[in-house]
């Protein structure tokens, strides 16, 4: 199959497994930490998950007066911001 093809590179291949085992290892801690919580606040457990996507939400910017770096706008310079890829990444600095 030709989408896996890259895979047969050895420094795409050591990258893709280690993005791959960092993002299973990032989503088991969340589960262990709700699992914990839910041990000890019992049924208002569901608070702290509901925290965690707040705070989620804030760092990315998407919740009103959050965090993400930017005014909500997502214009640089004058101009709109299309990517971080190709032409549009060198014409930004």
């Amino acid at each position: 199959m030709r989408l896996f093809h890259p895979l047969s590179d050895p420094p795409i291949a050591l990258l893709w497994a280690g993005l791959t085992t960092s993002a299973v290892g990032d989503n088991l801690f969340s589960i262990a930490l709700t699992w914990v919580a839910i041990g000890l606040f019992g049924p208002a457990a569901g608070y702290l998950t509901a925290l965690q996507a707040a705070i989620v939400l804030l760092g990315a910017g998407a919740l009103p007066d959050g965090g993400g770096g930017h005014d909500g706008n997502w214009r640089t310079n004058g101009r709109h911001h299309h990517g971080d890829t190709g032409p549009d990444a060198i014409a930004s600095d």
